[in-house]
């Protein structure tokens, strides 16, 4: 069973530019890499769900298309409970 935490709207980054790509966070290796996500989507989340990821939890990261922007993407970010 998942537990929803987030909706976060983004986009794919260009090739050049800094910043967290969800599309190629896969799983974490260390506490900086789940830190940079939980970061990434509270920083970009349309509204505090009242659930926040925890180290530890297994993530999932559901994306579809957004047309406000140019590359644009919805996430809805889930944990496993």
């Amino acid at each position: 069973m998942y537990e929803a935490v987030a909706v976060v709207k983004t986009r794919i980054l260009n090739e050049n530019e800094q910043g967290f790509r969800y599309y190629q966070f896969f799983e974490y290796d260390s506490k900086e890499e789940f830190r940079q996500c939980v970061e990434f989507v509270r920083e970009n989340q349309l509204f505090d769900s009242g659930s926040m990821l925890e180290y530890g939890d297994k993530i999932l990261i559901l994306s579809t298309c957004e047309y406000s922007q140019e590359n644009g993407r919805l996430l809805v970010v889930a944990r496993v409970v």
